[in-house]
């Protein structure tokens, strides 16, 4: 998740492809959704929820590894 659009936010990148991006996803709508899942310019498959405190949690899977991982080791 891109903190320029969703600033002090955490991300979590932990499914390997977008079947189980889906099942995380289903899991977790009894927490409040944010965005639904989606690419997003940044390479990555995600959707994003916010906890209890408030805090907003991006939960996806890098899609797009050269987009992404751009600039990175430069």
């Amino acid at each position: 998740m891109n903190r320029a659009r969703l600033d002090n936010a955490a991300a979590v990148f932990i499914a390997p492809d977008v079947r189980r991006t889906a099942n995380y996803y289903d899991e977790a709508k009894s927490a409040r959704i944010v965005r639904e899942p989606a690419m997003t310019p940044y390479g990555t498959y995600e959707f994003v929820v916010e906890d209890v405190d408030g805090r907003l949690i991006g939960i996806g899977h890098i899609r797009e590894r050269e987009i992404f991982f751009r600039g990175t080791f430069d």
